[in-house]
């Protein structure tokens, strides 16, 4: 565990604070709950900081009552608690399970939806003490409450926990920090597991709080891999299909017995069209983006761009010419089309981006569903058919697999367990090449990937087994800000790499034992006021060359 932080007591983010060491943060805090212990006897034992793993997401056992029971624990003492969830559907899930356990009025929610006065009105109320429970979205996690006693974090891994804005922190960040500097419980809640929060279970800062394999076996539904080699030989050596022989029996078999989830990658109707003639990829001939069909498009031969939204009529082919495409992709919408083509008489249910769906009933339905708006079946589904995962896994970059694996975690957690009464059992089928993955997921063992994952990195120096920051900006203003860094000799930028025709970017990694000296060092000169510095008391030109964007622990510039 020391190789993965030479300096135990190293966790900076941009602030440049740093956590401290298990065993000298409980000295350090130890003199301080003797003072307060005649005031408040509960306070004198060492704060609980795991990590849990939630098996399901739905039912009694679902990961909403995992937060009930945390908060409960949190409320006996007489303290405030503190739930921050990724998106808008986690928190109107964990709003009305801790209304139906505490009752509305102990409730303060905090989500994007809300209108500035209703979210005002919950930060007084949870300034004055007047609330106990803050529940809400990634800035609840600087929710003013009077004594935090708990601190938890839903599915850290969700790129939404990633402030986009300056300072670009993230919730995991945060709640490390606002943990480490009082005496409240730190949970981090999720159907996976981040490497970053392994990291910290494998230097015990973190108590690893996950269940046994028995205890994972028993909850978990059916794993099939359509990919595997018995599967290919039982299909008589096909070609790969799109739904396999065996994700097409599973449905069958288990549409008679309540709803089947199927997630695909893009939502729409064909959202990638290719040349019949020559396979070139079509683009917009304005932006260069992706070329979609609409579900007219047989009818009215109008493609439509889905970056700048503009649609062309009798396009053609600037390579060859030709008017006919073929589909690239199929989307959520051709999909649904197709499936209720396959199985009629049963009710075929899309949730997109555009179009969501919280909720489904026990009836029997095919729901498709693009990553992250699947909606929860009241009793479970069961079956979930993961389709795309070769095209989900296609896009490079370094956090492609895990958030892949994720979300297959996150829609497995949705379905029954496997039970020897087939009215009761749940099936799970994934369609993916990644054996890691694959075989991570049919074991329902997403900490042995991340641990694994987590060494793999530590051998190469990637994140997050080390520490890294990014410098965006215009190429002579990020060439000045660089040349005023003083970093350590074994320490050395890479780039420049060309982000777009006006912006370079520079990536620089270094040791968790070098973090603080790193960022402080960052910080100072970002402070500085010159005319080319990112933070420039001087007004900046009005095509902003001279800002320069500065990110710790930026893995977005490690995807294409």
């Amino acid at each position: 565990t020391d190789a993965l932080s030479p300096d135990p007591g190293s966790y900076a983010p941009l602030t440049g604070r740093a956590l401290p060491d298990p065993e000298a943060s409980a000295s350090a805090e130890a003199p301080a709950s003797a003072e307060t212990q005649d005031a408040a006897p509960g306070r004198a034992r060492r704060p609980s900081r795991r990590a849990e793993l939630a098996l399901t997401s739905f039912g009694p056992d679902g990961w909403p009552q995992q937060v009930v029971r945390a908060v409960e624990m949190c409320r006996k003492s007489g303290r405030d608690a503190v739930i921050v969830l990724p998106d808008q559907r986690d928190l109107d899930r964990a709003v009305d399970a801790l209304s139906v356990a505490f009752g509305a009025e102990e409730l303060a929610p905090l989500g994007a939806s809300m209108g500035p006065t209703p979210r005002y009105r919950s930060f007084l109320n949870l300034r004055f003490g007047r609330r106990h429970i803050a529940v809400g979205t990634r800035s609840a996690v600087f929710a003013p409450v009077q004594d935090l006693g708990l601190l938890l974090v839903l599915d850290d891994a969700d790129p939404a926990h990633a402030e986009p804005r300056a300072p670009y922190h993230h919730v995991r960040d945060v709640a490390l920090l606002r943990a480490a500097a009082s005496d409240a419980d730190l949970v981090f809640l999720s159907t996976s597991r981040s490497l970053e929060v392994q990291r910290l279970v494998e230097r015990a800062w973190l108590e690893e709080a996950a269940p046994g394999r028995e205890e994972r076996r028993a909850s978990s539904p059916l794993m099939i891999s359509a990919n595997d080699s018995f599967s290919r030989e039982r299909e008589g050596g096909r070609g790969p299909s799109r739904l396999p022989g065996v994700a097409y029996r599973t449905a069958r078999a288990q549409l008679s017995h309540g709803p089947v989830l199927v997630q695909v990658a893009r939502s729409g109707f064909v959202p990638a069209l290719i040349c019949q003639r020559c396979g070139t990829r079509q683009q917009c001939p304005h932006c260069h983006g992706p070329l979609s069909a609409p579900a007219h498009h047989s009818q009215s031969r109008t493609l439509r761009c889905r970056w700048c939204g503009l649609h062309h009529r009798r396009h053609r082919c600037a390579e060859c010419g030709a008017t006919e495409f073929r589909a690239g992709s199929r989307g959520a919408d051709r999909t649904a089309q197709e499936l209720g083509r396959a199985f009629p008489g049963i009710n075929v249910i899309s949730s997109t981006a555009d179009h969501p769906v919280s909720e489904v009933g026990p009836d029997p339905a095919l729901v498709v569903s693009t990553p992250g708006m699947e909606p929860v079946a009241e009793d479970g589904y069961t079956a979930a058919l993961l389709l795309d995962g070769n095209a989900q896994l296609s896009r490079e970059g370094l956090d492609v697999p895990r958030g892949v694996l994720m979300r297959w975690f996150r829609v497995a957690s949705l379905v029954r367990a496997h039970s020897a009464d087939p009215e009761r059992s749940g099936t799970v089928v994934v369609s993916a090449d990644a054996e890691d993955l694959t075989a991570a997921l049919v074991r329902w063992d997403p900490v042995g990937y991340a641990r694994r994952e987590l060494y793999e990195r530590l051998d190469l120096g990637l994140p997050p087994a080390t520490r890294m920051l990014s410098v965006t900006g215009g190429s002579a203003a990020v060439d000045d800000f660089i040349g005023r860094v003083s970093l350590p000799e074994s320490v050395h930028w890479i780039g420049p790499a060309p982000v777009d025709e006006e912006q370079n970017r520079y990536l620089l990694f270094f040791g968790y034992a070098q973090a603080e000296q790193i960022v402080s060092e960052v910080r100072r000169v970002r402070s500085t006021p010159r005319s080319t510095s990112t933070r420039s008391r001087a007004a900046p030109p009005a095509d902003g060359s001279s800002h320069v964007r500065v990110v710790v622990d930026d893995i977005e510039a490690l995807q294409v």
